[in-house]
């Protein structure tokens, strides 16, 4: 509800600041500048982030040590190998000339992709945009979409990935390999790192080794 209510507050600010013909601010500019080159490819408007601050957004949204946690995860992290390696190069475009795919798809209207989440400060990311794939992916071969629980997947993938304090997609899906994943209800999100509670769950999605990740 204060989300909303900041929101609906600056929407009047904007109206005031249009009808009173004051310069725009350079974030102002900024996001005319963006709406003009992407009409039609984004939904542009205010958010409940339009009146912060970037000091503001830093301080309740990133976490201040996420260089560090970045460089450390790095540094842990072994390479995975890349499923092009040794294809010749004039094969790859070959392949991808005989792929015959659709200039846009949006993945909503088939029904593949669950409802947007708010992380919040808490930096797992690389958790939720890995459950989200499985999830589509899934639904694009079963015609159910379920959502699953990334809070599973912040607690208990911890193969060099460190919760709310950052991770990465490749090791988070090396560590679902074989597992079923428990779904949002049986598992549900705090948004922060606890205990692992469920290693493999009896329902949910199973994920199989049959897929390659590239950074």
């Amino acid at each position: 509800m204060q989300e909303i209510h900041r929101l609906n507050m600056r929407r009047g600010e904007t109206n005031q600041l249009s009808q009173s013909g004051e310069s725009p601010s350079a974030d102002e500019k900024k996001w005319k500048a963006g709406h003009s080159k992407n009409v039609g490819a984004a939904v542009w408007g205010l958010t409940p982030f339009a009146d912060m601050s970037r000091e503001e957004f830093q301080s309740q949204f990133l976490d201040p040590n996420l260089v560090h946690h970045i460089e450390k995860r790095r540094k842990s992290h072994h390479h995975h190998a890349d499923p092009s390696q040794g294809i010749p190069f004039e094969n790859l475009i070959t392949r991808r000339k005989r792929s015959v795919v659709s200039p846009k798809v949006d993945w909503r209207d088939k029904g593949a992709v669950s409802p947007v989440k708010q992380q919040k400060s808490c930096g797992a990311c690389w958790a939720f945009s890995t459950v989200e794939t499985v999830e589509s992916m899934n639904a694009l071969a079963t015609g159910q979409l379920q959502t699953l629980s990334v809070q599973q997947v912040i607690d208990c993938s911890k193969n060099g990935n460190l919760g709310c304090n950052g991770g990465d997609t490749c090791t988070a899906i090396e560590w679902m390999t074989g597992r079923q994943l428990a779904t949002e209800q049986d598992y549900p999100t705090t948004l922060k790192t606890g205990n692992c509670l469920l290693l493999s769950a009896n329902e949910g999605v199973r994920v199989r080794s049959n897929y390659s990740c590239k950074r």
